[in-house]
């Protein structure tokens, strides 16, 4: 009598272990997945400020592309002019060389 009372009582005492046992890996599990869950989460949104951060570095670049690209031709014309205007009076002391250089010659 005593020891089908013991195994009973260790029956019990056993089924009460596992269902503790039960609940804390359940418990576990849930923990674990609400902090992959979070992870996830943080891993994603790291992702998208970065490819926010791209695409704003992305559309600077571009917008100093342009803004280069309009300064390089505004120098190009300028420099281009200036060319122009040096041949011209590069032309213009020529020709006044050259009628200086008659005028001494007839005297």
């Amino acid at each position: 009598v005593v020891s089908t009372q013991s195994t009973g009582e260790l029956t019990k005492i056993d089924q009460s272990f596992e269902s503790e046992r039960v609940e804390l890996l359940e418990k576990h599990h849930q923990e674990w997945e609400s902090l992959m869950q979070q992870r996830s989460n943080k891993e994603i949104e790291y992702l998208k400020e970065t490819e926010d951060r791209v695409e704003d570095f992305a559309s600077q670049l571009q917008h100093l592309r342009v803004q280069d690209a309009e300064e390089y031709n505004m120098v190009k014309i300028k420099l281009e002019t200036d060319v122009q205007v040096l041949e011209q009076q590069l032309q213009a002391m020529r020709a006044t060389y050259q009628l200086n250089s008659e005028k001494l010659d007839y005297n």
